[in-house]
């Protein structure tokens, strides 16, 4: 078997390539037609939403609506609050903690200061 070199696939091969794939050809042999690594066309067909294997129903390729080209919004979840993250500083969690706890980019939780403590930036 020799190295395969690294290569990017056009829009047209990896289409191609999860037509394939859907239609059940091997990974190696669409790999190996595109000149591509095995793994890059089961991370392209993980990606494409293609799932296939044993005790599983036939692949099939999710639709993407040409009118609507952008993903739907997520559902608006709780969003913790300053108070939230001050109230849990308070208790003496750290940021980290905080952070992981709420789910929160650090910078987030590390903007609200701790309670008693006047953010000042007396820095000459």
């Amino acid at each position: 078997m020799g190295k395969i070199r690294r290569r990017l696939m056009s829009g047209d091969q990896r289409r191609e390539a999860v037509k394939r794939y859907v239609a059940g050809e091997k990974v190696k042999n669409i790999a190996e037609r595109l000149g591509v690594s095995s793994s890059a066309i089961s991370i392209l067909a993980r990606k494409a939403g293609v799932i296939r294997g044993p005790g599983r129903p036939p692949a099939e390729v999710p639709q993407s609506n040409p009118v609507d080209p952008d993903p739907p919004t997520p559902p608006a979840f709780y969003t913790p609050s300053n108070a939230e993250v001050a109230r849990l500083k308070a208790k003496g969690l750290g940021n980290t903690a905080i952070a992981a706890l709420l789910r929160l980019p650090y910078k987030v939780v590390e903007s609200v200061p701790r309670p008693g403590r006047e953010h000042h930036d007396d820095r000459v």
